[in-house]
């Protein structure tokens, strides 16, 4: 990436609460490419996600109509009980995909007991939290059991929609991977889109 993007990726991992030795951003040319990234550079066929509404429009519809098409299966869950998960949660889920706070009723799940009852069963799973509503200032998923968060930056870290952008932090060792992916299929921001985003947000 560019040295502007260097500085963006460095910035939202301090405002994520977590230190650059154990993670690292990644920006993205829009929320949807940051989201549909940190899943499908490490999904395969077969692999299952739970997942639980409300969520996003398009991410929901992604979950819906894209992630089948791929050969995974998608298994739906009301988080308000992280018990729930006991139903779904088996050795073939790779993924726990929610938001801090959903859009658009604005529901709230308790991260770490969801994290601790989830990795009880699976310790392999992965958790990944969009933060897009409250932002780095209400919420730090990654202190609270979430293993990587993501970010439609066109909202709260933009201005609200004054710049198009993602953002997904990660843990160090797969930062690498969701780089070449990033290289290898689009999504690349351009760097005065971040330079914006950096400096308003």
């Amino acid at each position: 990436g560019s040295p502007v993007e260097v500085d963006f990726n460095w910035a939202m991992t301090v405002a994520e609460g977590v230190h650059h030795d154990n993670y690292w951003g990644l920006a993205f040319s829009d929320g949807m490419r940051a989201i549909i990234s940190s899943l499908e550079f490490q999904l395969q066929v077969g692999d299952e996600i739970i997942t639980s509404k409300p969520l996003y429009g398009c991410t929901d519809n992604y979950f819906s109509v894209e992630s089948p098409r791929r050969g995974q299966v998608v298994r739906v869950v009301d988080l308000s009980n992280p018990d729930n998960l006991l139903e779904v949660l088996n050795p073939k889920t790779k993924i726990i995909f929610f938001e801090t706070m959903t859009n658009p009723n604005l529901k709230v799940y308790d991260l770490e007991g969801i994290s601790r009852l989830a990795k009880g069963v699976n310790p392999n799973v992965v958790i990944i939290v969009d933060n897009t509503f409250p932002g780095p200032a209400g919420c730090n998923p990654l202190l609270h059991g979430a293993d990587m968060v993501v970010h439609s930056a066109t909202k709260v870290l933009g201005g609200f929609s004054q710049e198009m952008a993602g953002v997904a932090i990660v843990p160090k060792d797969l930062w690498k991977e969701l780089f070449l992916y990033r290289k290898n299929t689009g999504g690349v921001p351009a760097p005065e889109q971040i330079h914006a985003l950096l400096t308003r947000g």
